[in-house]
């Protein structure tokens, strides 16, 4: 089995990269399942009863799951710490994904933050040899992008459409830039430092070639090279100059940092 994850930061186009990622024949690529979340109330569902999923869940439901009821489900929670359990999710993953969909390769999304919610995580990666794929995306558009979603209440949909404008606040942008680009700075030296081996693509690496976006990325996972079938999810902003109120202003503010807005 060939395990790797793509590492970004949000709104960098991830959702739709991961998608496609799923779309090719033999893989099967997942979004967060590392991410945090309250579940208790998941296990009434009819499809927590049983062993037949049919879908990847979350590692914290997972693990809710296995650590409730009966007595050899408690003395099992015990027996094991959050690396040990990890690594037994994602081997259980790789057997039941294998198998859904005869898959060679098995990937999933792990948002920066992940890491620090859960530190267990690197390592557990490193022991079971995944590869990352880290993602970046044009700074001063993903905040645009970030700012705008957080308006509307909307981050990731389908077939989604929007003509209404936005007015981006100049001094919050700044902020969420500075700390965008010290965020990119900080995950490359945590892969480097870790010693995980990784390639860093652009969101517009994959917007402007998807054959050559993905003809790198398959090669560095040693996968035979397919253009997957395009995402279903949606550009959530389609012409920036119409939603954005102020873009002149954000221009300038913008090329004042010495940045551009791809």
């Amino acid at each position: 089995m060939k395990r790797f994850f793509l590492m970004t930061r949000g709104r960098t186009g991830s959702t739709a990269i991961v998608d496609e990622l799923n779309n090719l024949k033999g893989v099967f690529a997942e979004q967060e399942i590392f991410r945090k979340g309250d579940f208790r109330d998941a296990l009434k569902e009819p499809f927590m009863q049983d062993f037949q999923f049919q879908f990847a869940i979350p590692f914290d439901l997972w693990k809710l799951w296995k650590t409730q009821g009966s007595w050899w489900r408690q003395t099992w929670k015990c027996m094991f710490d959050n690396r040990q359990m990890a690594g037994d999710y994602l081997r259980e993953l790789e057997e039941i994904m294998a198998r859904r969909k005869d898959a060679s390769a098995f990937g999933f999304k792990a948002l920066s933050h992940h890491f620090s919610q859960k530190p267990f995580l690197k390592k557990v990666l490193i022991d079971q040899g995944y590869r990352a794929i880290y993602l970046t995306r044009n700074i001063p558009r993903q905040v645009i992008s970030g700012m705008i979603a957080k308006q509307r209440g909307v981050y990731n949909q389908k077939d989604y459409k929007d003509d209404g404008r936005y007015r981006i606040d100049l001094d919050e942008f700044e902020r969420s830039v500075v700390y965008g680009i010290r965020g990119v700075q900080k995950d490359l030296t945590f892969l480097r430092r870790r010693r995980f081996d990784f390639i860093e693509v652009s969101y517009e690496d994959f917007t402007t070639d998807r054959e050559a976006f993905f003809a790198r990325v398959l090669e560095f996972l040693d996968i035979a090279f397919e253009v997957p079938r395009a995402s279903d999810y949606s550009v959530m902003i389609k012409d920036l100059r119409h939603t954005v109120e102020n873009y002149d202003a954000i221009l300038k503010r913008a090329s004042a940092m010495g940045l551009e807005i791809a």
